[in-house]
């Protein structure tokens, strides 16, 4: 559009530098543009002219506060680089003439035209894609006589309208007060803007002439404040093309824009990315669970439902029927709620559900399928697709707390970990310590002044709910580890008997008891037991003892054990040898009965105590006097009777020599 003040187009520049940009990249091969726009719809014959940078890909770093749309194809009547377009650069574009005809523009004369177009065949019976017109002439050239065009030119089977090859314009404004439907109104600067007329005819004529009701339109229109990802002046909002077509036949679409008159200000539509679609059906399957497991086909007996979501892409006039089929190792009516074989998405809307709810039985199952094959059609061909839901038994939750714990003096920290096993994961928990809370762990840290009861709860998704306690207690000895015996060393006889006799006192708790003979293990745990006399030997026997709380104390016992004998001689002459009768008997043995008779069965010598003839010094000790006569008693043959308290008796006979 030709324009006669400078001073607008530089406040259009001022305004520029305010805006915060989109990203673009030109893209001038027709496929690729086709292949960013269309979504599921095979298309064919793509064609692009233009000039260089014209069309292209955009990437909005902020839709919310521009366009509102993420990404998606652009078309630039000033190169979506931004880097200017051939100015005024005149062309012939018949629809856009004739756009501009009717809604009778003083200027058909358009320049820098774009068109993309290619052909198509839908699967349904509509046709729909998004997209957002833009233009730097808005708010300047409101309701005036030289505005840029645009269209979207739909031709094919069934179609009767008055562009080429009987084409219709499918960019049309929608009915404000009839959502989903549109008037007959094409979307341009003149029907869809502010609502205020502005520029040089300073009046409404151009507006009333497209549409009388033009400012009710201004609902559909942005102005840009200067924050928007954009650097048009003003835009619409996302807006709908929308068209009803005849399934799997062939259809061509002509996307175009032009500025009119000249190149000074310009315009750009911008196209949703893969929102070019027929009305397609969407299948989803979706569980309550999904929040939690990341998956969206484990659903739970009793506790998480599931459903399989059927949405169209866009309302329909009649009621939408799918079929489906069940199958699996779960029971339609007995392990889940009996769901049918049909779901009806309504006339008018756009979605419905078949809900799954598995049944809570009690029984452990292990994992069951629920499959179900939809079958659905794409306008041309039937299709069957199969969705799986697989279905967990709830498991109820069981508990394991540890034992009460002992601290000993000095103790370091301890990890109370509970045993958990069973119900429906994440779980949620808690700790207190005598009542207060403590954490929302599932295992924490306890330090030896925690003094007191540690309570625990944890809980399922599902509500399944167990709780325990550990108590702990500080544990402190009255008096310290002490062993007593009776004996640190003693002698014994072969075939005596002996056993150790320990006393233990003070400690902490129960007792860890070890025996070592001569540094090895005996293996034996208890303090007091049989030492074996069988052999003849010298040992050293270790006691270690060690408490609750590893306060360890030892104790050393020699033990000899003596092959005792009944000396068969002896020479009562005081010459310093052999001069007493001496019997080793060790030194357990008490209370030792002693008779000596004559050969003529006389009783010289009796001792009850025996035990404690004294071979160093013969006190106690026979010493060959006749015990009743006090004299020496004659060299010969003499008889032994010895009688201990164990029982154990001995006979026998010895030689006296002087």
């Amino acid at each position: 559009m030709k324009k006669y003040t400078s001073y607008f187009v530089f406040f259009f520049n001022i305004f520029c530098l305010q805006a915060q940009p989109y990203t673009t990249q030109c893209i001038d091969n027709a496929t690729q543009l086709v292949n960013i726009l269309v979504n599921g719809v095979p298309f064919s014959n793509a064609t692009l002219s233009g000039f260089d940078c014209s069309t292209g890909s955009f990437e909005s770093p902020n839709p919310a506060e521009g366009l509102n749309i993420e990404n998606g194809l652009m078309m630039a009547t000033n190169a979506v680089d931004a880097s200017g377009a051939p100015f005024g650069s005149s062309s012939v574009e018949t629809d856009l003439t004739q756009q501009l005809q009717i809604v009778g523009s003083s200027s058909t004369d358009v320049n820098n035209v774009i068109v993309l177009e290619f052909d198509f065949e839908p699967n349904s019976d509509q046709i729909a894609f998004e997209y957002v017109f833009a233009s730097e002439e808005y708010n300047l050239y409101t309701c005036d006589q030289f505005n840029d065009v645009f269209g979207f030119f739909l031709s094919g089977p069934g179609i009767a309208g008055p562009f080429t090859n009987n084409a219709v314009n499918i960019a049309l404004v929608p009915d404000p007060d009839n959502p989903g439907s549109y008037t007959d109104t094409p979307v341009l600067i003149n029907s869809i803007n502010s609502g205020v007329a502005s520029g040089g005819t300073g009046n409404n004529y151009y507006c009333d002439d497209i549409d009388p009701n033009w400012q009710e339109y201004s609902v559909f229109f942005s102005e840009n404040s200067g924050t928007a990802d954009v650097s048009y002046n003003g835009f619409t909002v996302p807006l709908i093309a929308t068209y009803s077509v005849i399934p799997c036949e062939t259809y061509h679409i002509k996307l175009a824009i032009a500025d009119v008159f000249d190149g000074a200000l310009n315009s750009a539509v911008f196209l949703t990315e893969n929102s070019f679609s027929s009305v397609g059906l969407s299948i989803e399957a979706d569980s309550d669970y999904g929040a939690f497991s990341g998956d969206d086909t484990t659903i739970v007996e009793g506790c998480f439902d599931g459903a399989l979501e059927f949405e169209l892409s866009q309302q329909i006039e009649t009621d939408y029927i799918i079929d489906f089929s069940v199958s699996g190792t779960a029971l339609d009516g007995i392990d889940y709620q009996e769901i049918g074989n049909q779901v009806t998405i309504s006339a008018g809307d756009l979605e419905a559900e078949v809900p799954i709810v598995p049944y809570y039985d009690g029984v452990v199952e292990g994992l069951e399928t629920l499959i179900i094959t939809a079958t659905t059609s794409d306008g041309c061909t039937e299709v069957e697709s199969d969705y799986t839901f697989n279905i967990v038994d709830r498991v109820e939750l069981f508990l394991e707390m540890p034992d009460d714990i002992a601290f000993c003096p000095g103790s370091e920290s301890i990890e109370l970990d509970p045993l958990i096993t069973g119900g429906i994961y994440p779980l949620t928990y808690q700790w207190t310590f005598n009542d207060a809370l403590f954490s929302n762990q599932d295992e924490i840290t306890i330090l030896p002044d925690n003094i007191g009861i540690f309570s625990f709860t944890a809980q399922d998704l599902c509500s399944s709910l167990v709780f325990g306690e550990t108590e702990t207690y500080l544990l402190e000895p009255e008096e310290p580890l002490a062993i007593f015996s009776s004996y640190d060393q003693i002698q014994v006889c072969t075939e005596d008997e002996l056993s150790t006799e320990i006393f233990l006192n003070g400690g902490i708790g129960d007792y860890e008891i070890n025996w070592y003979q001569d540094g090895e293990a005996l293996g034996v745990d208890s303090i007091n037991f049989e030492i074996s006399t069988d052999i003849a030997s010298d040992y050293i026997l270790q006691l270690e003892i060690e408490d609750d709380c590893s306060n360890t104390i030892s104790k050393q016992l020699s033990i000899q054990i003596l092959d005792c004998f009944v000396p068969n001689i002896f020479t009562p002459n005081n010459d310093g040898k052999n001069d007493y009768w001496f019997v080793e008997f060790g030194d357990v043995v008490n209370n030792v009965r002693v008779d000596i008779f004559n050969r003529w069965g006389q009783l010289v010598f009796n001792s009850i105590n025996y035990e404690r003839c004294n071979s160093e010094t013969g006190q106690f000790c026979w010493t060959g006097i006749h015990m009743s006569e006090r004299e020496d008693c004659k060299d010969g043959i003499y008889y032994y009777n010895i009688e201990m308290t164990d029982g154990r008796a001995f006979k026998g006979t010895f030689s006296l020599f002087r």
